[in-house]
């Protein structure tokens, strides 16, 4: 499954996992992802994996717009 996300500052999400991995890749804009306590700063044309069932949480400081899959656990 994927699908385009588009969000508006500030956005900051709480700390979640999910069931699948996840890859995206920032098409406008900044992302700053936080997984297992690690920052890290995404920019346009930047890709990110998150692994499944693992905890994560993510801030737009700027309008940012990121295509996002999900796919089974690898």
């Amino acid at each position: 499954m994927s699908k385009l996300r588009c969000c508006s500052p500030p956005t900051q999400w709480v700390v979640t996992s999910h069931a699948t991995d996840n890859d995206g890749a920032i098409i406008r804009g900044e992302l700053t992802l936080t997984v297992q306590g690690r920052r890290q700063h995404f920019t346009v044309g930047d890709w990110y994996h998150v692994p499944a069932e693992v905890e994560h949480a993510a801030e737009f400081e700027q309008d940012t717009d990121e295509i996002e899959c999900w796919c089974a656990k690898r």
